[in-house]
């Protein structure tokens, strides 16, 4: 059994090595990126949202945007109508257009229009205790107040490392 244990924490280990090996090459590449998004903004003088913009369209392939750009293009022309026909009604009715919602909030008032209550003057001395966070000493005699250092050989807890753990980095 302990042979089957070795095995896998082996098996493990070559894992663990191998993905760190790969994270520290996707660090590498991910540098050279950037490096050649930097020569091509400052040396060349492209546009860095376009560029990446492009390289994420070509890698989703020409079908795809397509269908996104058509699905945009309708929406675009939704909205347009849209806001066409609430100009064209105002002028017609010669009223103003309805203006927003105005936003929901919890306690009725406005976003970012909330008035506040004067601050206590706590210069006395005497803060007031708000009861939801005020501490409560659960034990009043004292008795818990002292730490104990017995390993109970029923807990299967000791204060000593294990050996394995030794090696471990973290």
């Amino acid at each position: 059994m302990a042979t089957e244990g070795m095995n896998r924490a082996a098996t493990l280990f070559r894992h663990v090595q191998a993905i760190e090996r790969l994270e520290s090459d996707k660090a590498d590449v991910q540098a050279d990126i950037n490096e050649r998004i930097k020569l091509a903004v400052e040396d060349d003088g492209f546009d860095k949202t376009a560029l990446k913009e492009i390289i994420k369209r070509r890698k989703k392939g020409r079908d795809v945007c397509a269908t996104v750009d058509a699905m945009i293009a309708d929406y675009e022309d939704m909205l347009e109508a849209h806001i066409d026909s609430v100009r064209e009604k105002s002028t017609r009715d010669n009223t103003p257009p309805d203006p927003a919602p105005e936003p929901e909030t919890i306690d009725g008032g406005q976003i970012g229009h909330t008035e506040q209550a004067a601050l206590p003057d706590y210069s006395k001395g005497s803060e007031p205790v708000d009861a939801e966070f005020a501490e409560v000493d659960d034990d009043p005699d004292g008795s818990a107040d002292t730490e104990t250092d017995v390993d109970d050989p029923d807990d299967g807890m000791t204060d000593e490392p294990a050996d394995d753990d030794l090696d471990a980095p973290w």
